[in-house]
């Protein structure tokens, strides 16, 4: 009697409606969350298999343009090491490491999948020392790039004249270094 009294009055029906509408609701709601879970859970795996997976283990190491700097010295400053995993490496952070090496002008580091990474730098090379309360050696750009060592070139012409406080005090500035281009590699003029 109440149930047929349920079914067939206005309020009843409105009710079955308002059930199903929430139940329809209810599934869509339990299925969505379903496939977002799965779709998480997968990336996790997916995430995890990359990052620990022999697939992805650097194997081949190249590098272009590196004469005076060694490779393992280049390899050291990027973090780069076979058998680490290539997503562990960083391209744009290998490189800025790799350009603060003081004969490094420039540096790109590119990951090639599955596990090879090269790496392609230019180096300065050395017009001139230039006295600063030391030797330090200048590029063909003007730009001071390093304290004269023991292995660095010593048949460079040495500019003198110049104060380390003026260096300091114009940091931007770089020395103006004009080299013959007779092939004789004389410098004949310099400014600040």
């Amino acid at each position: 009697p109440f149930g047929a009294f349920a079914a067939s009055s206005p309020l009843g029906l409105r009710a079955r409606v308002v059930l199903r509408r929430a139940g329809a609701i209810a599934v869509r709601v339990v299925v969505a969350a379903g496939i977002a879970a799965a779709l998480v859970a997968f990336g996790l795996f997916l995430h995890h298999y990359v990052r620990s997976s022999e697939h992805f283990e650097v194997r081949d190491i190249t590098i272009e343009g590196a004469e005076r700097v060694g490779r393992d010295e280049i390899l050291a400053a990027g973090g780069i090491a076979a058998g680490a995993n290539v997503f562990e490496i960083d391209p744009a952070e290998a490189a800025a490491k790799i350009r603060a090496l003081p004969w490094i002008r420039s540096a790109t580091v590119r990951r090639r999948l599955p596990g090879e990474v090269s790496v392609k730098v230019q180096e300065r090379t050395a017009a001139a020392v230039v006295e600063l309360e030391g030797l330090y050696l200048v590029d063909g750009e003007g730009v001071i790039f390093k304290r004269l060592g023991e292995n660095d070139p010593d048949d460079l012409p040495i500019l003198t004249g110049l104060t380390r406080q003026a260096v300091v005090d114009h940091p931007a500035d770089r020395l103006e270094v004009l080299v013959l281009d007779n092939g004789t590699g004389r410098i004949v003029g310099q400014a600040f």
